[in-house]
């Protein structure tokens, strides 16, 4: 354990001073997008009125289909489906209209603007840095760490203004992404990074309100960390033995 601190250590302390480019940050996504994706797993149920107990539609499931946005929720009508500890992933109703042509609610805590990874990593890519190409374009070419600094490992920059970096060491491998502030919240985070890497597997999770940490952990010891920085910045980590 002493070793894996180290190796972080080395590769991250750099990083921490770094400052985003300031042209990135005001290339934000639009919050209220037109087109969204399911990003849960075992799908979402498509419903005929904005309520959990509204009469089934359809299943949609986490597939990459787009879903065009026919209403927007309506702030007063909310539903927490998930609590890990005091942290609740809720959203209200959107009214969408499927690839078949189907009109219907959806839950918004499971859907997101940017589209699910489906297709497996090229070898040369981890998942994390693969999927994050969905979401941004790379800024520049990979900075390669020396073996004198970790194992293997290297940081890779967007031009949303994020960074990422890889780490391969002895005791498993390690993946983080610093996000520019207002990128997207935790729960954004947790909808797009837990399927991403855990799946559908069973997971367990806490939340520390005091640091705003979201730890999320399965049963093959993988790990995802979600920490939030004032205003709003992101670091997101995740470890597999």
């Amino acid at each position: 354990m002493k070793t894996l601190i180290f190796y972080i250590f080395c590769c991250f302390s750099t990083w921490l001073f770094d400052t985003p480019n300031a042209d990135a940050l005001t290339n934000l996504p639009d919050l209220t997008p037109d087109t969204l994706y399911v990003h849960a797993p075992s799908g979402l149920v498509l419903r005929e009125t904005p309520s959990k107990n509204g009469n089934k539609i359809a299943t949609v499931p986490r597939d990459g289909q787009p879903l065009k946005v026919l209403e927007h929720s309506d702030p007063s009508n909310r539903f927490t489906a998930e609590k890990i500890g005091t942290f609740e992933l809720s959203g209200g109703w959107v009214k969408v209209q499927t690839a078949e042509g189907q009109d219907g609610w959806l839950f918004e805590g499971y859907l997101s603007r940017y589209r699910p990874m489906l297709e497996k990593a090229p070898d040369t890519y981890e998942t994390g840095e693969w999927f994050y190409r969905i979401i941004s374009p790379v800024k520049g070419e990979r900075a390669i760490y020396s073996e004198v600094e970790c194992t293997a490992g290297y940081k890779q920059s967007f031009q949303d203004g994020t960074y990422y970096e890889n780490l391969h060491h002895s005791e498993g491998m390690y993946e983080r992404f610093r996000l520019p502030s207002g990128k997207m919240t935790m729960q954004e985070a947790l909808v797009l990074f837990r399927p991403l890497w855990f799946g559908s597997s069973k997971t367990s999770g806490r939340y520390d309100a005091i640091k705003k940490r979201l730890s999320i952990r399965d049963l093959n010891n993988r790990n995802l960390v979600i920490e939030c920085e004032a205003p709003d910045q992101l670091n997101i980590h995740f470890s597999t033995p």
